[in-house]
């Protein structure tokens, strides 16, 4: 048993360090310059399978809620595949399909891995670690360095941006319930180097999304006293320090917020949405002449691809039969983990749905996620699974003492 747990969680990381892998120069140019598809690709595809296999669980699974509702509406989508045979827009559909089965794989896998609070230590290190040295490289072989220019890569920007949140948002929280003060300064370097690298890669929402949920969980753990008064007076101290070295050097603070404007505003023409409003646009004329089917039976076709909102461009496409299965696991998620990180503290143990949240606050503005690409959000759905699990299980053990004590 001990080494089938051991074989397991050599699979879990293996396939976590190759979703970010793929991103890589060396793998990632091979698909911009038009040579093939990534070769890392179908390893990541192996590894993920294996995975699912070694934590197949199927009588657990069915105890979890949001995984019946995953497996009802995959389920569905599938039916309504079939019953769109005959239309042009069954491949497109299942490849939304495709994208629930992914985010499944993952959330079974987290929910069934029972990963001890150390395990959970180490993948997220090992994974942000991943993240940093692939977005590094990156930016070396495109940018040249830290520069804030026009286009750097057009390969996995915006995924890369999101890994970087997802890696921030688990290292910030990681953090907070290390004792070792040496791994906890680890993490938080580590912590501030993922966010320059997202930075310095545009990713803009993702940018925002880390400060957000940054200052939430600071704020919850201080209005919980799970800080303490030493961690406040370095934090201040550390704060007063900065202040005095831009003071001294004025040059560099404007070196800095340049920096970070550069970031926000190089595209200007609509800087803030990014020329987004075209496609919202688009999305909700085709909504407002169809919301039943959407563009299924409008003759004009669209590349909704450009619809930089999930919910809308999924309403749009398919309207409201068609998208039912994925407006339900979405809206599920979004009541499921707005209730948990507002009701529950801020431990490694609830991870999941803050790094959930990253997701969902990303889809507002980007067209694939929550559910996809794999390699970027395979992540926050295995935190979420075993998340899921560790929140059930208390619960039991609160119920038990209720009814016995």
């Amino acid at each position: 048993m001990f080494r089938i747990q051991n074989i397991r969680f050599f699979l879990l990381v293996l396939l976590l360090v190759l979703t970010a892998f793929t991103y890589l120069p060396v793998f990632s140019n091979v698909v911009t310059t038009g040579e093939g598809s990534n070769p890392l690709n179908r390893y990541v595809v192996l590894a993920a399978i294996l995975c699912f296999l070694f934590y197949f669980d199927y009588r657990s699974w069915m105890k979890n809620r949001l995984i019946v509702i995953f497996i009802i509406c995959i389920f569905l989508a599938g039916i309504i595949g079939v019953m769109l045979a005959q239309m042009d827009v069954t491949k497109r559909y299942q490849t939304a399909a495709g994208e629930l089965l992914i985010a499944f794989l993952g959330l079974a896998i987290g929910y069934s891995s029972k990963l001890s609070i150390k395990q959970l230590i180490t993948i997220v290190i090992i994974y942000s670690s991943s993240v940093a040295i692939v977005t590094y490289q990156q930016l070396m072989q495109h940018a040249g360095g830290f520069i804030i220019s026009d286009l750097y890569f057009s390969y996995g920007k915006n995924t890369m941006g999101v890994m970087c949140a997802v890696s921030c948002v688990s290292l910030i929280i990681s953090s907070l319930n290390v004792d070792n003060k040496y791994m906890r300064f680890f993490m938080r370097a580590l912590y501030l180097f993922i966010l320059v690298l997202c930075i310095s890669i545009r990713a803009r929402a993702s940018f925002l999304v880390i400060f957000l949920l940054t200052f939430f969980c600071i704020y919850k753990q201080m209005k919980h006293r799970r800080i303490t008064m030493g961690s406040v007076s370095w934090v201040v101290f550390g704060g007063l320090f900065i202040v005095g070295v831009l003071f001294v050097f004025p040059q560099l603070f404007y070196s800095i917020s340049d920096y970070i404007i550069d970031s926000f505003t190089r595209n200007h023409e609509g800087d803030i949405t990014a020329g987004r409003e075209r496609g919202w646009r688009i999305g909700v004329s085709v909504i407002s002449n169809n919301p039943l089917f959407g563009n299924m039976v409008v003759k004009r076709q669209y590349d909704f691809l450009s619809i930089h909102n999930y919910f809308l461009r999924i309403l749009s496409e398919f309207g409201i039969v068609g998208s039912l299965p994925f407006m339900i696991l979405y809206l599920r998620l979004v009541f499921l983990t707005i209730r948990k990180s507002v009701k529950l503290p801020i431990n490694i143990e609830n991870v999941g749905f803050f790094t959930t949240i990253v997701l969902l606050i990303i889809s507002l503005e980007e067209p694939t996620f929550p559910f996809s690409p794999g390699t970027g959000v395979i992540m926050s759905f295995i935190l979420l699974g075993n998340s899921l699990r560790i929140n059930e299980r208390c619960s039991h053990v609160k119920m038990y003492q209720l009814q016995y004590t």
